[in-house]
């Protein structure tokens, strides 16, 4: 290999790699910190007032509660063991867990996320130095990642769900990788594994279609076919994940609770979302033009257009950069599980009824993805043979 930069020294992109870490973390903790009042001190009645006062509770109440409010409440009402398909049972319960184990270790609802959001900007690294074997890079993708407003209003506007999501994720990818070099049948127990708790974290069956489509066409091209071989691995992940997510509804067994109610409470969760009245034509692929020019259709009476306060410029410019990049990777096997879940996730986000919250699970592969082409590119270029 020639090097056109013999300048280049490992010490110094060492060290650049490590100023970029260093910013992220000093702008992820002052995004934590300017937000001062997300560390108080958690109070139970104060949540439980607001919560009885809700929409949740009184029919056409005047005084609605964020999403933010409702999953602190039921993660301590779940945690001190309340039934969790009494209080919020339209999502499962494992984030709401997540969330009151953080209000019993640290007295506040928010630090749970903080943590999570600080373990994804370090499974973000690890996943393109699994690709690349560059500190630079991977140090760049992290930063990409904590300046997108998606990743910071996960940390502003806490505590939500979709960073949990995201941390199971970004574990499920790190395993399919290992698995691809590997070959361990170990690791597709933690993808099992890792898939239930994906799944116990928001609307199951929802999640179930988007994960039987994105692993069944991973398994499948990771074999070249459908054999023996494709429908044990599947049948096997997917045996697991149900096991963890069932699981994970324990209090509700804890109290007398039966499979067949279990069942039934899926069912009645299905119907839940099936009679929102929602047109689901009036808002297909509404979260592109969210994208790319901040307007979106809500699903509220009229669907009238609105845009979203923490739109970024870098929004468009990192999505139509990381579709490029997808389509560029394509021979890549070890992007193989995120390409494959970019195309899955983008067309699941098509036909639902989408909050730019959502997008956080498209953002974050893409920057990967992206920061792998970035390095493949200027690698090419830096390098060439003799």
């Amino acid at each position: 290999m020639k090097n056109r930069f013999p300048i280049q020294n490992k010490k110094i992109i060492f060290i650049l790699s490590f100023i970029i870490l260093f910013v992220c973390l000093l702008w992820t903790m002052l995004i934590i910190f300017s937000q001062s009042n997300r560390l108080n001190k958690f109070d139970s009645k104060k949540y439980e007032k607001k919560y009885y006062e809700s929409q949740w509770a009184v029919p056409n109440s005047q005084k609605p509660i964020s999403d933010e409010t409702l999953y602190t409440y039921a993660g301590y009402k779940y945690i001190t063991g309340t039934n969790p398909i009494l209080v919020n049972p339209e999502a499962p319960p494992l984030g709401k867990y997540l969330i009151g184990l953080s209000i019993i270790f640290f007295n506040n609802q928010s630090v749970i996320n903080i943590i999570i959001g600080i373990a994804c900007l370090a499974l973000v690294y690890h996943i393109i130095y699994l690709i690349t074997s560059s500190f630079f890079y991977s140090s760049l993708g992290v930063f990409f990642t904590s300046i997108n407003t998606l990743f910071t209003d996960q940390l502003i506007h806490t505590p939500q769900l979709e960073i949990f999501q995201l941390f199971f994720l970004l574990l499920i990818t790190i395993c399919l990788m290992q698995y691809q070099k590997k070959k361990y049948t170990l690791l597709l127990l933690f993808v099992g594994i890792l898939l239930g708790c994906f799944f116990s974290i928001k609307a199951f069956i929802l999640h179930l279609l988007l994960a039987t489509i994105w692993l069944c066409l991973y398994f499948i091209s990771l074999n070249k076919a459908i054999n023996k071989k494709v429908i044990l691995s599947i049948g096997f992940v997917f045996s697991i994940a149900f096991i963890i997510f069932t699981t994970s509804y324990f209090n509700y067994f804890l109290q007398n609770g039966t499979l067949r109610g279990f069942l039934g409470v899926q069912k009645w969760i299905t119907l839940f979302y099936h009679d929102s009245k929602i047109n689901i034509f009036k808002i297909l692929g509404s979260y592109i033009p969210l994208i790319l020019f901040n307007k979106w259709r809500f699903w509220s009476e009229g669907y009238p257009l609105t845009s979203y306060s923490s739109w970024s410029i870098l929004w468009p410019i990192i999505y139509i950069f990381g579709i490029y990049s997808t389509l560029m990777l394509k021979q890549n096997q070890l992007t193989r599980s995120l390409i494959l879940f970019v195309g899955t996730y983008s067309l699941f986000l098509f036909f639902i009824p989408v909050f730019p919250r959502y997008l956080l699970l498209l953002f974050v592969p893409l920057t990967i993805l992206s920061t792998v082409f970035l390095y493949t590119i200027t690698h090419k270029y830096i390098y060439e043979k003799k």
